[in-house]
């Protein structure tokens, strides 16, 4: 998938620590692997969560959305193994420009 900087700076109205903005890895009826934006410190989480018992567990923190995506994707294939596409930050041109991107080159 393809995701951009750009979405992660709206607040969430709920958490204004954090961003609106998350991208699932995977989700089930039980849990999931998200990635979402804190912005103090700056920084990407790569998080789970249990609905069972609501526990979060932050597996990887870092100001860089390309590591981030890089950790999200190990999870995942922990989780699943095989193949997974490769995860990009978005160039905000196509081809490489990613869903909902409002940003403009000049």
């Amino acid at each position: 998938m393809i995701v951009c900087e750009s979405q992660f700076r709206i607040p969430d109205r709920n958490n204004p620590a954090i961003a609106l903005h998350e991208v699932d890895f995977y989700q089930a009826p039980d849990m999931r692997l998200s990635l979402r934006y804190r912005f103090n410190p700056g920084e990407y989480e790569v998080y789970s969560k249990d609905f069972r018992t609501t526990y979060e567990r932050i597996i990887f923190k870092d100001p860089d959305l390309q590591a981030a995506l890089d950790a999200g994707g190990k999870a995942w294939k922990q989780r699943f193994g095989g193949d997974q596409t490769e995860d990009i930050v978005c160039t905000h041109e196509f081809p490489l420009k990613a869903f909902g991107c409002k940003e403009v080159i000049e």
